[in-house]
């Protein structure tokens, strides 16, 4: 257990059914027709709203990218472009991926509460350094749009090389970490095995992407941050509100004190997070691509001011399903997050293939 959460955090560090809206009067007998013919549709239509999905972004990443035109320099920075707002969504965008639905669960069944609220402060404190840090290297190299040029410029080719290595392996497992995890939630949620699916969004990004470049990435990391955030909060109130639990094996369960595991994430994982971010070049783009200092100041604290409830959220689902039960002994703490699903509305998995 403590070497499957150990490798899944050095990850990140250098890292259904359709749904419905069922109805309160319906009877239990509808409900029954209902559930039926949901399991027998259910990888058909998962894969529907999974490839229908992936079609309006490959859309939109399309429809945005149109403004670059043959601009190298639209393409590849955007160099300060951007306002506060827009940032800020991208910047929660970039903070987190399909690793949330994973981790931050398991860290909750291992290290309670306060091992969530560790995890959750270290993918903030990112942000507040890029705030800082950011305004110092855009002034040093002004024409850059990344640490990569300013290491070049400053330290020369050998330093150059060692980082652009580095960020071809941290970008590597990066991808293999995210890729890895739609697929593990395709076949949790949905039944939908094999590497299609994953194959089929890493293509639809690479041409919006190719075809639009940095202006494509960020509008559709807006998006993507909006929904995503306003999905969540719909997903986890349905999940409190449909799943129950007894009050004193909460209290039992010891997972709402401190643990020695808590505290220590709580000052390993910031230094961990911080400085694997200063490889990320999403970061970096996005720093370049602000207005001002100003705007990167007021839109890493809208990243962070969105990142934060929606990481601790997520994590509190951990908690719930070692109290609700729905975690078995047969289940890895990293499913924590989906075996809630056993006692949630079918339309919050919608939700969550969406995501």
């Amino acid at each position: 257990m403590a070497a499957s959460l150990y490798t899944r955090l050095l990850t990140f560090t250098f890292g259904s059914r359709w749904w419905w809206f069922g109805q309160p009067w319906l009877e239990l007998s509808t409900h029954s027709v209902w559930s039926t013919i949901m399991s027998t549709l259910d990888g058909t239509l998962s894969q529907v709203l999974v490839y229908v999905t992936i079609v309006v972004f490959l859309a939109i990443g399309l429809y945005a990218g149109r403004q670059t035109g043959n601009s190298k320099e639209l393409f590849l920075a955007s160099r300060r472009s951007q306002k506060a707002l827009p940032l800020g969504l991208n910047f929660l965008a970039t903070s987190v991926g399909t690793w949330i639905l994973f981790s931050l669960p398991e860290v909750a069944t291992i290290a309670g509460i306060l091992g969530i609220f560790a995890y959750s402060i270290a993918c903030v404190f990112p942000l507040m350094v890029f705030a800082w840090l950011g305004p110092i290297i855009r002034q040093k190299n002004p024409e850059g749009f990344s640490l990569v040029s300013y290491i070049l410029k400053r330290f020369g080719y050998p330093l150059h090389i060692l980082y652009c290595i580095i960020i071809i392996v941290y970008l590597g497992l990066f991808l293999t970490s995210e890729f890895a995890g739609i697929k593990s939630i395709l076949s949790l949620l949905a039944s939908i095995d094999g590497p299609i699916p994953v194959v089929v969004i890493a293509i639809v990004t690479t041409i919006y992407t190719a075809y639009g470049g940095f202006r494509a990435s960020i509008f559709t990391d807006s998006i993507q941050a909006a929904l995503s955030a306003i999905m969540i909060l719909i997903a986890v109130i349905a999940i409190g509100t449909s799943v129950r639990f007894d009050h004193d094996k909460a209290v039992d369960s010891g997972l709402l004190g401190p643990t020695k595991l808590g505290w220590q994430l709580l000052y390993i994982m910031p230094v961990a997070v911080t400085f694997s971010g200063m490889y990320h070049q999403g970061f970096w783009q996005r720093t370049f691509a602000a207005n001002d200092d100003r705007t990167l100041w007021q839109s890493s604290i809208i990243g962070s001011v969105t990142t934060f409830p929606v990481l601790v959220l997520i994590g509190v689902t951990g908690l719930i399903a070692v109290w609700a039960g729905t975690l078995t002994e047969e289940q890895e703490p990293y499913e924590a997050f989906f075996s809630l699903y056993k006692v949630t509305p079918p339309w919050v998995l919608g939700f969550t293939l969406v995501l």
